[in-house]
């Protein structure tokens, strides 16, 4: 009797056994490749250019690696990834400025809902600050960005002022206004209400206005408060303001508008006045002040004018056509013309630096049934 086929089956063992040892270490091998060795060396190509060890596994992570290698390095990326933002979504934006933040990333977003292309608005971020760029959002005939650009950075010494003023055609493509009873509607040029719109307003005491001035009793009651504090804080000059004009209905509009129409001619009178269904006037919000020992045109020269400009914030107004922002409203400067929006509002408009109108487009404007600029 023999043994042998026990022998050989042995040695079948043993060779399969091997076998499996060298394959499982060729499975660790590769194992240890593609989860240690490849990612090791692709972290260490990241952080060569620049990025923090925290950005390169973010990078890595987000399935950005290949882009980001073929591109120099980005401190606006690198500070971002750090803080766990998801890039990809705005990856270009990293490469064309240094000042990528919360802010200028809504802003571009918006700008895009509004129409403008991607291009675009790469370009206006590498070569112009915020504030230059947010009266992109109420301007509607931006035809060559590269042409707007050129105006801006050439003419900067001058805030918001540009000197083509062909950016914006008035009156075309108008929304009418769902709810002009509401504290933060906006009305313009561009948005306006019906001109049968009467508001709920109450008659301004000869104390405080010139006589039949009639204003919404929020924004009459916040005047009050707002000149009583004004004389309270003792400041040398000031002798007190009042109201000379508040709540207009349509039809006095209409003839406010006619007259300088008639007189100066259209441009003109789209400078100084609005049309019916245009003005604020209509709101019963709206209210031109001046100082009691000064004529109305003078009121920017007056303490009355300086303190106010600076504190209706916190009262709820908000000073709606400045100085910086005539090619914006669409208004030359009206120092007088101060709109009740409430006070949470007006401090936030306040704060921003940006016109109401801009900041209706950047803030407020409802962009989910948006058809472009």
């Amino acid at each position: 009797m023999t043994t042998v086929p026990v022998k050989k089956r042995k040695r079948r063992l043993r060779k399969e056994f091997k076998y499996g040892l060298i394959g499982l270490a060729i499975l660790i091998l590769v194992i240890l490749i593609f989860t240690v060795f490849i990612p090791s060396s692709t972290r260490r190509k990241i952080t060569k250019l620049g990025y923090s060890k925290e950005s390169a596994v973010a990078i890595m992570e987000q399935k950005l690696t290949n882009t980001v290698l073929e591109k120099e390095y980005s401190e606006a990326l690198d500070e971002n990834l750090k803080r766990g933002i998801k890039v990809a979504e705005h990856f270009d934006l990293y490469y064309v400025t240094t000042n990528v933040n919360d802010e200028i990333i809504h802003l571009n977003d918006i700008l895009l809902k509004k129409g403008y292309a991607k291009e675009d608005a790469l370009k206006c971020f590498a070569n112009l600050s915020f504030k230059e760029i947010t009266p992109l959002l109420v301007f509607n005939n931006v035809t060559n960005m590269d042409d707007y650009i050129q105006d801006v950075t050439s003419h900067r010494t001058i805030q918001n002022v540009f000197v083509k003023n062909d950016y914006t055609k008035y009156y075309e493509n108008v929304s009418q206004v769902e709810d002009a009873a509401a504290l933060d509607v906006i009305v313009n040029k561009y948005n306006m209400i019906s001109t049968d719109y009467v508001p709920d307003v109450v008659s301004c005491s000869r104390q405080y206005a010139s006589e039949g001035v009639e204003l919404r009793s929020e924004a009459y009651e916040a005047f009050k408060e707002m000149e009583a504090d004004m004389l309270a804080a003792g400041v040398e000059g000031i002798r007190g303001v009042y109201i000379t004009s508040g709540y207009r209905n349509a039809e006095l509009q209409k003839e406010l508008y006619d007259r300088y129409l008639n007189s100066k001619g259209e441009l003109y009178a789209d400078a100084y006045s609005a049309r019916p269904g245009s003005s604020e006037h209509q709101l019963g919000l709206s209210m031109d002040i001046t100082a009691t020992n000064k004529e109305s045109l003078e009121f920017d020269t007056t303490e009355e004018y300086a303190w106010i400009s600076v504190n209706c914030h916190k009262y709820g107004f908000i000073l709606r056509y400045p100085a910086s922002g005539e090619k914006i409203t669409g208004y030359s400067f009206e120092p007088w013309h101060y709109r009740y929006v409430g006070k949470e509002l007006a401090t936030k408009i306040y704060n921003s630096g940006l016109t109401f109108d801009e900041y209706y487009e950047l803030y407020m404007r409802d962009y989910s049934t948006a058809e472009g600029k």
